[in-house]
């Protein structure tokens, strides 16, 4: 598996423990409901995302049959996500 497959599914597993951790908190004080847009964006465009980029880089290649276009490109990638 490449190293950039595995950088994005390290952290998706990290922005999924930020989100849960969040939620919980939000749930245990209530007064805490105004982080919902950052429980929201930690979960789905954090978890989610990174989740979807990391299985598409491992997925895709080996569905066509061909190599990744650039690996240039998905090194930087991860820099930008």
């Amino acid at each position: 598996m490449e190293w950039f497959v595995r950088t994005f599914l390290k952290a998706s597993l990290v922005w999924l423990g930020l989100g849960t951790t969040l939620g919980l908190a939000m749930a245990v004080h209530p007064a805490w409901t105004v982080y919902r847009p950052a429980h929201f964006h930690a979960t789905l465009l954090g978890f989610v995302a990174m989740m979807i980029y990391g299985v598409a880089y491992h997925v895709l290649p080996r569905f066509t049959g061909h190599a990744l276009h650039s690996r240039a490109l998905a090194r930087a990638h991860v820099w930008v996500a």
